[in-house]
Formats: structure tokens, C-alpha cells, sequence
């Protein structure tokens, strides 16, 4: 009714789900502090903090190397590197001597549990999601990470591998960045 109205509206909400089914554009406050105003898109895919990372869709927040042209990153878990490409636009984080990388489900694939190029973890939750399942893996050093996948992957209890699937991740500073603006 808004859009046909074309009534500019403003919605405070807590539902992420009700605001970007709504919004052409999203400000998320924390605390009274702006953290960042962009599309639903751009905060989804281009989190400019930790906090939006994790408050936005769902993600395992992990620490992250960049490579000298910052094109890609590595992510070492329990003394397995993988590397994957960073995502660029708008809401990206600005290049920090410590970042961490913002992993969503659709950004890893489930692997054979003995691939050497693949993190290993238990199986600790399966989701029936409609036209996909969504696992939770536990790996290495209590991270915990949602892979999507097929309803032929791993069960509860069972050890998996987990690697990226070659989707660019988004980065976000490690350290608390200081706010955009203040309400």
C-alpha cells in the first residue's frame, strides 16, 4: 500500500525479516549508536561491523587474513587454511591490520569428513528448511558454522568436512569501529 501510495514511512522494528520485506533502506542502531544505513542487500552482503554481521541473516564471525592485494582471504581453523575471495561494494570494511570474516551458509558446501582441504566438525544440528537443509557443524575450537545443503548430507552426530564454496565473503574490522552517527 506504501509503494503505491508512494507515503514515504518510517518503521521501527526488531524483526529483521519485517523490515527488509518492507524497506528500500535499513538503518541498524545498537544502543542509540547508527551502525549502518544501506539496502537490505548491502547489509546483508557488505556489513560494515560485527555487530551487523551477526545481527543480519546468520554467520560464524572468524578471524581472517587478507593476501598482499586484498583480493582474497585466508581462514585457518585448527591448522587448516582455506582461502576464498573478498567481497567488495559498498558497506565493506575498510582494510584493518584485524579482520574477521563474515561466513554465511550459502558460503560453505559440506565435504567428505577425510578431505584434507576441508575443516572437520561434528554434525550437532539439521534443519529441514523446504528446498534445502541447513546443518550445524561444530568445528575445531567450539566455532560453529550453518552450511546449507542437500537432504542427502550428514546426520546429527556424524563427522563431516566443510569447505568454502568459492562465494566472496564479506570482512569486518575486529575491533569495535567507531560509530557512523549517533541518534
Amino acid at each position: 500500500m506504501l509503494r503505491r501510495s508512494g507515503v514515504t514511512a518510517l518503521f521501527v522494528t526488531h524483526d529483521q525479516e519485517d523490515a527488509f520485506a518492507v524497506a528500500d533502506r535499513v538503518a541498524m542502531l545498537e544502543r542509540g549508536r547508527l551502525l549502518q544505513v544501506g539496502t537490505p542487500e548491502v547489509l546483508y552482503d557488505a556489513p560494515a561491523t560485527r555487530a551487523v554481521a551477526e545481527f543480519v541473516g546468520r554467520a560464524s564471525v572468524v578471524p581472517a587474513e587478507r593476501d598482499a592485494d586484498g583480493a582474497r582471504v585466508r581462514i585457518t581453523i585448527a591448522g587448516v587454511a582455506l582461502d576464498a575471495p573478498v567481497r567488495q561494494g559498498d558497506g565493506a570494511a575498510a582494510r584493518t591490520s584485524a579482520e574477521l570474516a563474515v561466513l554465511r551458509p550459502e558460503s560453505m558446501v559440506l565435504a567428505a569428513d577425510d578431505d584434507g582441504s576441508a575443516w572437520r566438525g561434528e554434525v550437532v544440528g539439521r534443519r529441514f528448511a523446504g528446498g534445502h537443509v541447513v546443518y550445524r557443524v561444530r568445528l575445531a575450537d567450539g566455532i560453529d558454522v550453518e552450511v546449507l545443503g542437500s537432504g542427502t548430507g550428514a546426520r546429527e552426530g556424524e563427522t563431516t568436512g566443510v569447505r568454502l564454496a568459492g562465494v566472496p565473503v564479506a570482512l569486518v574490522p575486529a575491533e569495535a569501529a567507531a560509530p557512523q552517527g549517533s541518534v
